[in-house]
């Protein structure tokens, strides 16, 4: 990976583009779900590459009910 030519997001780019609250990105994050991230210092970063191919993947943002998982794949 170089460094100097990644497209990163961060957490609030993030949640604009999949439509969803940072809470949820910060939960699943805290949980080792969700899109990979890199943290430097206390930054959080994503790589827009690598939240393509977790989108491509089949993961989809959460459903929120009381008997299903946080993520779920389709």
């Amino acid at each position: 990976m170089d460094f100097r030519t990644t497209n990163w997001l961060t957490r609030d780019n993030l949640s604009q583009i999949l439509g969803i609250a940072r809470s949820t990105l910060d939960n699943a994050a805290a949980r080792g779900y969700g899109p990979p991230f890199y943290r430097v210092g206390r930054l959080i970063r994503y790589d827009a590459t690598e939240v393509q191919a977790w989108i491509d993947a089949g993961y989809t943002v959460p459903k929120r009910t009381a008997t299903s998982g946080f993520f779920e794949t389709n």
